[in-house]
């Protein structure tokens, strides 16, 4: 049997999520950026401004695209940065995950064994793929610095393995932090990087093995306060610790008038839920509403996120409530949720201990689910749903559609009035087949739309886990005719975890 990694499945394929271990602190508001106008309507005295195409992201304006509160540009000449800087663990991890609307926390802090006698962190100079350099003064205080100690032991791989497997190709596995268990840090420093807003920046495709550096500097401890790099003396090479690369991962993801997205910071596997008002739950194991039509795009099992819940189209009006929950790992963990309606912008942040569980959604969700943390509610009235597209009823584009040759999977798409198939061309067994799997649904969902009279799909929406990339580029499906002997794939009920496999003899439908 083959496990179905695709996102079409009827709800009888989809297994149930298996519980996690965690605990919480509860998640709080980071920054709110309020509309000029919370009306949401536009000024009577102002004429409409033409709106510009967004600038795709790359590897030379990532510094553009990014922010960091309280960062300085700087300029250090590479004579100023000795020539030979040891490695040094000024991170509580290995990689940073930047994604539209983003909001990543970094822990910056240096073993305090690697400050000599008289000397403190003075601050950190970030260097980003593009060569710009931001500062960051150090915090004062190193009382938080405990906080930030991570355990090689703790993060060992004891996941739990999740039923059901979808779109996106797994993240490989990452080494464990690097920071020793019950390292003393000094000069611990939280930085938040931001990614960038729909409006101005877009990326169709995850951008590859680009670094960060983190240059940790010290001052003699006789200067009290360090406001900007001009208190350093960045001629004295005792005062540059050394150099550590962090992994920049710069991910596409799904956007829409509504997203929401999860980031966090350890190796451990933690969840987005939206919760809508009948009570449905977009979720790995449902990730496609039937009411609201929104979609989770990816199940990220593997460490630092992201995973994010968008919505395109009109929604049933009420309160449509987000969780994070921890399925499962063994690490104390920082998560930041974003949750962007247009351009109004909220972040929040909170935290899980490694083996509690001592959620706060006890409220809002079975007493079972208390390794689960409820982070806010979106309200969904008729001035919300103004702001997003009317839904498309299916009637209107029957028939059968054929994924383009530049999409990262081959295949076809039957459309009827209440039913999508996606049909996708699999190699099993030394053989090609056409195998279906359908979605009871009366509208376009997220991730499908129709663009001058066009229908068109995400890449993201169909890719296969077996396809190494893909992109989040809309394509136009063309009108074509399904091959024969297409079958639709069932259920597997000898498999005791219902994983959701593809039959042997799958029973052949007629396709109208």
């Amino acid at each position: 049997m083959k496990k179905i990694p695709l996102l079409l499945l009827t709800s009888s394929i989809l297994a149930a999520c298996g519980g996690g271990s965690g605990g919480s602190s509860d998640p709080q508001p980071l920054q709110e950026d309020p509309t000029t106008n919370p009306d949401g309507q536009q000024g009577g005295q102002q004429e409409p401004e033409e709106k510009t195409e967004p600038e795709q992201v790359t590897s030379n304006n990532i510094s553009d695209a990014i922010s960091i509160p309280n960062a300085q540009q700087v300029e250090v000449s590479s004579d100023s940065i000795p020539d030979s800087l040891d490695s040094v663990d000024s991170s509580n991890v290995e990689s940073v995950v930047v994604t539209a609307n983003s909001n990543y926390q970094l822990a910056l802090s240096v073993p305090e064994d690697q400050v000599p006698s008289g000397k403190k962190v003075g601050g950190y100079i970030i260097e980003l793929p593009d060569s710009s350099q931001l500062f960051i003064p150090a915090q004062q205080s190193s009382s938080q610095a405990s906080a930030f100690t991570t355990s090689s032991a703790a993060l060992a791989d004891t996941k739990k393995s999740k039923a059901t497997k979808y779109l996106r190709p797994a993240i490989t596995t990452l080494e464990s932090p690097v920071i020793n268990e019950n390292t003393a840090m000094t000069g611990t420093t939280e930085v938040t990087i931001q990614g960038w807003s729909i409006d101005d920046f877009n990326l169709e495709s995850s951008l590859e093995d680009l670094k960060l550096r983190i240059y940790p500097l010290l001052v003699n401890e006789s200067i009290t306060t360090v406001d900007s790099i001009d208190d350093i003396d960045l001629t004295d090479e005792s005062n540059w610790v050394g150099i550590q690369e962090l992994a920049l991962n710069v991910e596409a993801v799904a956007t829409a008038p509504i997203q929401i997205s999860l980031t966090w910071n350890t190796q451990t596997d933690l969840d987005l839920w939206v919760v809508e008002p009948n009570s449905n739950k977009i979720y790995y194991a449902d990730r496609l509403s039937k009411s609201s039509l929104g979609w989770l795009d990816y199940d990220n099992t593997e460490a630092y996120g992201p995973e994010n819940i968008t919505f395109q189209y009109q929604m049933p009006e009420g309160e449509y409530k987000v969780f994070v929950h921890y399925f499962d790992g063994d690490a104390d963990t920082d998560y930041s949720v974003v949750v962007a309606q247009g351009d109004e912008v909220d972040r929040y942040t909170g935290s899980f201990d490694a083996n509690q569980s001592n959620g706060n959604a006890d409220e809002d969700l079975n007493a079972d689910d208390a390794s689960v943390d409820a982070i806010t509610t979106i309200n969904v009235d008729s001035t919300l749903n103004a702001t997003l597209s009317a839904k498309v009823p299916l009637n209107q584009y029957t028939g059968t559609w054929k994924l383009p040759e530049e999409s990262s999977s081959e295949g076809y798409l039957v459309i009827r009035d209440d039913l999508i198939i996606a049909y996708y061309l699999e190699t099993y067994q030394d053989t090609t087949r056409c195998i279906g799997y359908p979605l009871s649904i009366s509208y376009l969902p997220t991730g499908m739309r129709i663009e001058n009279g066009q229908l068109q799909a995400s890449d993201a929406f169909f890719a296969d886990i077996d396809e190494e990339s893909f992109t989040y580029r809309y394509l136009t499906l063309g009108q074509a005719t399904l091959p024969e002997n297409c079958t639709i794939a069932v259920a597997d009920n000898d498999d005791e975890d219902n994983e959701g496999s593809i039959s042997d003899n799958p029973e052949p439908i007629e396709i109208n």
